[in-house]
């Protein structure tokens, strides 16, 4: 009788072991999720709207060959600029074509005319509390890491089970192949 308490008092324990382990990866995962879900921080993001509106901010964007023709009129003026930034041509009877869509280079044309604006504009709708791609890194490497050592220990953990029961013992749908194939030698080397 003794041994039979004994038995059902290890499974219970065994089994309670593993549903503590899958809480724990439940609970792992949904922090991976929150990591890879968190915005940048400011400093990344301003460095990177940086990088663009350098990068868009062509210095010659507001140098019209119009201006220097002895023949410069409006309508030169108009057509020139609206090629450069918007690509709009003029058609008979004063309509405009357009060949690409405005917004397609307005990114170009607010970084060359005003990139303090620009950059003021986008940094207020930036969200605070981000975290840096380093940062982010680390962090997702450390999880994945507690995700593996404690996939390792539920495998090792059910295996228990199954050894001591001598019947099969049911896993994740989700459990990582590679580690249910394992041998148990190597399952303890990673644990």
């Amino acid at each position: 009788m003794a041994a039979r308490e004994s038995k059902t008092s290890f499974f219970s324990s065994a089994r309670s072991d593993v549903a503590e382990l899958r809480g724990r990866l439940s609970d792992l995962r949904a922090e991976l999720q929150k990591v890879v879900a968190t915005p940048r921080d400011r400093a990344t993001i301003e460095r990177l709207i940086d990088e663009q509106i350098a990068h868009h901010a062509d210095p010659e964007a507001f140098r019209f060959a119009a201006l220097a023709s002895p023949a410069f009129s409006a309508e030169g003026l108009a057509g020139e600029f609206n090629t450069r930034f918007a690509t709009f041509k003029f058609a008979e009877a004063g309509r405009y074509v357009n060949s690409e869509p405005f917004d397609a280079r307005l990114f170009q044309f607010l970084a060359a005319f005003d990139p303090a604006k620009l950059k003021a504009m986008l940094l207020a709708s930036a969200p605070s509390g981000g975290i840096s791609d380093a940062k982010r890194a680390a962090e997702i490497s450390r999880i994945e890491r507690e995700i593996l050592l404690t996939s390792l220990a539920e495998e090792l953990a059910c295996r228990e089970i199954e050894e001591f029961t001598g019947s099969h013992f049911p896993r994740r749908r989700d459990a990582d192949v590679a580690i249910l194939l394992a041998p148990v030698s190597e399952l303890a080397k990673g644990a």
